[in-house]
């Protein structure tokens, strides 16, 4: 497991990786955490796969709804 402080060119383990290291980051809050999500998967690719560890409901569905398609 890596700490990733960024998503770009400066943070190479920001994109996919084909080996078996997990990247995290930490995020002051739900809103920021989903912004962060979303610049590493607009980085990475759309159609990749962004997750949020929680036991609330109303938490997981308001992340689902910040990890929209591209316009």
């Amino acid at each position: 497991m890596a700490d990733v402080g960024g998503v770009g060119r400066d943070f190479p383990l920001s994109i996919e990786k084909l080996s078996p290291i997990l990247a995290f980051y930490v995020a002051d809050g739900l809103l920021r955490g989903a912004e962060r999500c979303y610049e590493v998967l607009r980085y990475g690719g759309m159609g990749h796969t962004a997750g949020v560890h929680t036991r609330s409901r109303e938490a997981a569905v308001r992340f689902g709804s910040e990890m929209r398609l591209p316009a």
